[in-house]
């Protein structure tokens, strides 16, 4: 059996919050010093464009009610595959910039269904 869309919705939004979590109290340069949170946090950007790659698989309209998801789909890539090139000040801003919009399309979503 296939899982919904609201299965992979919801892994985003949780995901996406735990991200928001575990930098909230840290500044960038903390960040960058600390290799166990920034594995964390590649780890749940890798759950989170997993997720969403599933979710575009079961439901492909996803792709216009979440604009940031091709991005995000990337952006696990890029940490999958391109992992000595990773960033930390490009993951860090991902985390400020896109994670908080990402989250709340995903809540949104999942209110709506």
């Amino acid at each position: 059996m296939r899982p919904e869309p609201k299965t992979y919705l919801r892994d985003i939004a949780d995901a996406c919050s735990w991200i928001e979590a575990a930098t909230g109290s840290v500044d960038s340069k903390q960040f960058a010093a600390d290799r166990v949170l920034r594995a964390a946090v590649e780890r749940w950007f890798t759950i989170v464009g997993e997720a969403g790659s599933r979710l575009l698989r079961v439901d492909p309209s996803f792709d216009r009610q979440l604009p940031d998801l091709r991005r995000a789909i990337g952006f696990r890539n890029v940490i999958m595959h391109q992992y000595d090139e990773l960033d930390p000040v490009i993951v860090w801003q991902a985390t400020r910039e896109n994670v908080p919009k990402l989250r709340a399309e995903a809540e949104r979503l999942l209110g709506s269904s």
